[in-house]
């Protein structure tokens, strides 16, 4: 058993706040597992292809960044096609941005641009775009130009002004098919700062990105603190953002300050209030104390002490009866006997 005890009071002051973090900690993580359900439940950037700028910003995805992710079953995956009716913007763009995995190769985080269902067969490749008629922007397609035949769609796919960088992006739909069958279907990908390639134009992946190929959806930036996981390994260190290592050190010294500043108020006020516990306490005792009955000779007609004396005894006079005569008492046998007449006695 821990001897409680038998340890100073300011070493056991430092142990409880140090269990009370500790457990602020754990609690905190398993609630981000049950949230994310995922494990763990985080992931770094590694990359520049989210960033909106040079200098890391709060909000967007820079390297270093660390974003907590949720699984794809606790996720309805809005792609950047569909957001544009609804305006639902996340990190900085609309739609979601999801973590897919390659063959062989590291995961990618880029956004979901339009999700392609294959309605076609083997000879007559066309596609369904899901969000697509509700589309605000402007688009194009070679096979039906701008007329609302979506499950129709074949040739090109062209999207003016599309992302922050407003560029004109342009999806080979013929490319795209790898033997699906009616019905099957995945994401186009891309990363923000890659706009107009998209990851199934430039090579970065093959194919749609299907939902067995996610691995998980981007929900939360914990900005910088990725980059201690870069640094300590020397992954793209030439990609961090040049900001973000001074901020990072700014925010944990901002933490820390904090910390130790809620920690001396915390103490100033303990101390206060014991100080006031101890003078009430104080206060309370002498209160019990009764005061002693002392007379203050100031207040004695002649400023002097008085003693207090008890009154002497009282000597009872013999009574006198009402005609003069008084009574006497009779002697022992054998002894003189005087007698006082009176003067007024009868004549």
């Amino acid at each position: 058993m821990f001897p409680y005890r038998s340890v100073d009071k300011d070493t056991r002051n430092i142990v409880i706040g140090c269990a009370a973090v500790a457990a602020l900690f754990i609690a905190g993580f398993a609630g981000m597992l049950l949230y994310s359900g995922m494990s763990p439940p985080f992931y770094t950037v590694e990359s520049g292809s989210m960033r909106h700028s040079d200098d890391s910003k709060v909000g967007i995805l820079d390297a270093g960044d660390m974003v907590i992710v949720r699984h794809p079953s606790k996720s309805n995956i809005a792609t950047y096609m569909e957001s544009s009716a609804t305006g639902y913007v996340n990190f900085g763009d609309l739609g979601d941005v999801i973590i897919y995995e390659r063959p062989g190769k590291a995961p990618i985080i880029h956004r979901a641009i339009v999700h392609l269902e294959y309605q076609g067969d083997r000879k007559d490749h066309k596609w369904y775009a899901r969000g697509l008629d509700d589309y605000k922007g402007e688009w194009y397609c070679t096979s039906i130009g701008n007329q609302p035949e979506n499950g129709k769609l074949s040739g090109l796919l062209t999207f003016k002004e599309f992302g922050f960088m407003k560029e004109t992006i342009v999806i080979d739909l013929g490319a795209l098919f790898s033997g699906q069958v009616y019905g099957e279907g995945g994401y186009v990908t891309m990363g923000d700062r890659n706009s107009p390639n998209t990851d199934q134009g430039s090579g970065i992946t093959d194919g749609l990105v299907t939902n067995d190929m996610i691995i998980a959806v981007a929900a939360h930036e914990v900005p910088w603190l990725g980059c201690i996981k870069l640094l300590i390994t020397s992954t793209n260190t030439d990609r961090i953002p040049g900001n973000s290592i001074i901020l990072l050190i700014a925010s944990i010294v901002l933490i820390l300050g904090s910390a130790i500043g809620l920690s001396f108020l915390y103490e100033t006020y303990r101390r206060d209030r014991s100080k006031r516990l101890r003078k009430d306490e104080v206060q309370d005792e002498e209160e019990k104390v009764p005061e002693a009955d002392v007379t203050d000779p100031a207040d004695e007609p002649d400023g002097s002490a008085v003693e207090d004396v008890e009154p002497a005894e009282k000597t009872e006079e013999p009574a006198v009866e009402p005609d003069g005569e008084q009574d006497i008492d009779i002697p022992e046998k054998g002894s003189t006997i005087w007698i006082r007449q009176d003067d007024d006695r009868e004549q």
